[in-house]
């Protein structure tokens, strides 16, 4: 079972500790003086204090992926910070104060992207209380097995497809999965 936002809703009371979010995401026309192409551009990640609210979590996490494509843009999201967001309810238009949001995020840690035209999407992360995949077998269902991937798994998605398939031939991976635990909240 992985289903993406709909993963909580699926797996019922196995899936209490999953946290469906609201992501806008803003993809960013660079400039043409200057490349962001992949290669060029690192895949960055930013971790930057709070120090404007108390609050529980420490940091601000956005992060901006490179261009990819002949005429593509960079992308551009937060990653904490994010309202809850039902699948089957959620709101896919992105406001203006969250354009504003990223903008600012922009203007001083990528400057030359911070002008440039942005255009905005949602998606939904669906988030674990300790930011960490859930992968194995469910608790109960010697034969059903599930993955939430924590709002960064399509980047493992060949990777967790392999362990996923040795799990349902009833290989051992071969990498110990053991902290991705499905029954490890509870």
């Amino acid at each position: 079972f992985s289903a993406g936002a709909g993963t909580k809703s699926l797996m019922g009371s196995l899936g209490k500790w999953l946290m469906p979010k609201r992501v806008p995401v803003h993809w960013v026309a660079p400039p043409k003086a200057r490349s962001f192409d992949l290669g060029i551009l690192p895949v960055n990640f930013w971790q930057l204090p709070v120090t404007d609210m108390a609050d529980s979590e420490a940091f601000y996490e956005h992060y901006a992926l490179p261009v990819t494509s002949t005429g593509g843009r960079v992308k551009v999201a937060a990653h904490n910070h994010l309202t809850d967001g039902d699948p089957s309810q959620v709101n896919r238009k992105v406001g203006p104060e969250e354009v504003a949001d990223i903008r600012r995020f922009m203007k001083n840690h990528i400057p030359s992207l911070a002008m440039c035209d942005i255009r905005s999407d949602v998606c939904l992360y669906t988030m674990t209380p300790d930011g960490d995949f859930v992968l194995g077998p469910l608790p109960g269902h010697p034969n059903g097995f599930m993955a939430a991937l924590a709002g960064h798994g399509f980047k493992f998605a060949p990777v967790l497809g392999e362990i996923l398939a040795d799990m349902l031939e009833g290989k051992e991976p071969v990498f110990d999965v053991s902290r991705f635990a499905p029954g490890r909240f509870d």
